[in-house]
Order: structure tokens, then sequence, then C-alpha cells
């Protein structure tokens, strides 16, 4: 085979080498139907250390998100010639449920010690990393997510896989912006400002009557909130996250968020019935939302 290779044309050649690299490939194909990757019974712990980091993820998600295009290629043929696509979706789906569920309770149970290490964690210490939950099970879905996408036989598994991937991405964003809001007062005056406009306060009593929501506390937590985010280094850039769209996506939300935080503070504070505007209301900022969202960089 090697010979005829090397003595055939260039496109030839080619050829010859797709179909040996694609006919060493079908033999595997029913034993990744057959037999799924397990996880270990026990997953190395993956706490931080000054030596060593945590891996951004174990190894069985790196080999299941290399074995599943071969198993979805396997899976779009096992139907035959003549069966329809949504049969063979159907008969395929079992065996890729077989290979996912072991790895996000592999990827589950490897990212909980990074859970509790984390500062707000029972143990947790100044030193970790508030986000390597999150990364570290965002790192392992989103390779297998993306790996799976193309596949029509396996769209249900990967459109699940991206609802959880959103889901865990929405809850990275919010805690980094809550971390760069809490040191100025503003996390606070926030989460307060969304309670008391879900749940109304007592009747006849304007917001500014809550002593945390005063206008000297709101105006001070936001204007010490411009003033963390003209820091060069404001925004978090997750460096720890596989995926560079993953990453600018995350850092794009937090600025996001932190623009409509600010947002919510000024329009309270112009809103007639908080009882700010016989104070001055929002006038006692210096700055608009447009000019923070400039800061931030959102358009």
């Amino acid at each position: 085979m090697r010979r005829r290779c090397l003595a055939a044309p260039i496109p030839q050649r080619r050829r010859l080498r797709s179909r040996g690299k694609g006919g060493a490939q079908r033999p595997r194909a029913p034993a990744l139907l057959l037999h799924a990757t397990s996880p270990p019974p026990d997953p190395p712990p993956l706490l931080p250390s000054r030596s060593s980091r945590p891996s951004p993820r174990p190894p069985q998600a790196h080999e299941t998100a290399l074995s599943a295009p071969e198993a979805s290629a396997a899976g779009g043929s096992a139907g035959g010639a003549g069966a329809g696509e949504s049969a063979a979706d159907a008969a395929f789906r079992p065996v890729l449920d077989a290979m996912l569920e072991p790895l996000l309770e592999l990827a589950a149970r490897s990212a909980a010690p990074l859970a509790r290490n984390a500062p707000s964690g029972p143990g947790g210490g100044a030193g970790a990393d508030p986000t390597a939950h999150h990364v570290y099970l965002l790192n392992c879905l989103a390779a297998v997510q993306a790996r799976l996408a193309p596949h029509a036989c396996a769209g249900r598994p990967a459109l699940a896989l991206a609802e959880r991937v959103e889901g865990l991405l929405g809850e990275l964003v919010a805690g980094a912006a809550a971390r760069i809001m809490a040191p100025c007062g503003a996390a606070d005056v926030v989460d307060r400002i969304r309670f008391y406009r879900t749940q109304p306060g007592p009747p006849g009593a304007p917001l500014s009557a809550d002593a945390a929501l005063s206008l000297a506390a709101v105006v001070d937590a936001m204007r010490g909130l411009v003033a963390a985010l003209s820091a060069a280094d404001a925004l978090p850039e997750f460096p720890r996250l596989l995926a560079p769209k993953l990453r600018s996506d995350a850092t794009a939300r937090v600025a996001r968020a932190l623009a409509d935080a600010y947002e919510l503070a000024h329009a309270t504070l112009d809103d007639p019935t908080a009882g700010y505007a016989e104070h001055g209301g929002a006038g006692a900022l210096k700055h608009t939302p447009q000019q923070v969202r400039t800061i931030l960089g959102v358009v």
C-alpha cells in the first residue's frame, strides 16, 4: 500500500491516504456504539495549589469530544440506506446518551472540589479562584457540544449541551459582575432596587425611605463603580476558558451587566415615584449611562 501510494500521482496519493484513514476508522465505529466512555470511580482532586493549577478539563472529556463525531457518523449510517433521518436519530439517541451521561457525571464530580474551594464555599481561601468551578465545567461541555453540533443525528444532545453551556456562562457572568460591584457597595444597591421592583414596599413609602437606598448611598456606590470601571484591568478576561468565543462572550456580557446595573440605578434616581427627584435625582451623578457604556466599550 505504501509503495503504491508513493508511486502514484499526488491527487491519487491523497485519495489513497484518505481511503486508508477511513478504513482504519470504520472498524472503530461499532466499538464506539457499544462501549461508551465511563468516569473513573475516584476522579483525581483538582484543588488549586502553588505548584500546579487544575486541569482545564479532564482527559475523559477530551477523549469523548474526539470520539463523539465518529460515533455520530456511525449513528448516521446505522439506520441503513432507506431509513429516514428521524428514525436514525431516535435509534441513535441512546448511544449518545450512553456516551454523554458518564461525561457529565465525571465533569460534575471533578469540578466539585473547585466549588468547595471557592472563596464563598466552606474551606475556601483568599487565594482561591472563584471562577474555577464554572470555567472547568464550561470547558468540558463546550468541547463536546462543539464536536457534536455539525452532525444532524446529534442535534438534540448538542442543543441540550448548548443550553447547559448558556446557563453556566450566565452564572459565571453574574458572579463576575457582582464581585466587581461588591467592594463599592453597588452590588447591594442594585440588588435592593431589583428586589423592590419585584416586591413592592410598604404602601406610600418611596424607595428612598430605605436607609440603604438613600440618595447619598446610591450616589456613592455608583461613583465608586465608575471609578472601579475606569481601571485598565477592570473587566475579567477569563484566560482559562479554552474556547476563544466563550472568553470574548463572557467578558462582553460582564461589561453589559455592569452597564445595565448603572443604568438601572440612574433610572431609579430619575423615577418620580422613588422619592429622589426633590433632592436632585440623577443629577447628583456625574456620568450618564451612555458615558458608562463608552467606558466599558458596550455598543
